[in-house]
């Protein structure tokens, strides 16, 4: 069954640098609709996940999870070939990629996912972190 789907290749950096993960991180795939949310929990192996079969065009909220850190993005998740996922978090003084043209007041970090085949990349600038991750472990747990 899965030599047929696709695989998810995750990175993590924390203020630019690589952290070198080891299978050590989970990764959650959740689907909401007006009736259900449903949770998807794929194995990790080899840093990398296989992305279930998923109706073209769906949307989801892929959740990373690396200890102290939750990264959450809501995105397609029908993909037909691999793909590498680098997973971020950014502290003052901020890398200008992320805060071109934005308001940083009250700002304590920023999160974000970025693609490192393509110029694609998903920012949230987190003001409330306890709030923001309260959110996302509602929708994991």
């Amino acid at each position: 069954m899965y030599a047929q789907s696709p695989k998810g290749l995750v990175s993590f950096f924390k203020d630019g640098k690589e952290i070198k993960l080891q299978d050590d991180f989970k990764i959650y795939i959740v689907l909401q609709d007006s009736l259900k949310t449903t949770v998807i929990k794929p194995v990790i192996k080899n840093n990398s996940f296989f992305i279930p079969n998923f109706k073209e065009g769906q949307k989801g909220m892929l959740v990373f999870k690396y200890r102290k850190y939750l990264i959450g993005f809501t995105q397609r998740v029908d993909m037909k070939q691999d793909i590498a996922y680098d997973f971020g978090i950014d502290y003052k003084p901020f890398n200008k990629r992320f805060t071109r043209n934005k308001n940083l007041k009250g700002v304590k970090y920023i999160d974000y996912v970025a693609w490192p085949y393509s110029e694609s990349l998903g920012i949230r600038l987190v003001k409330h972190p306890k709030k923001y991750r309260r959110k996302i472990l509602q929708l994991i747990e």
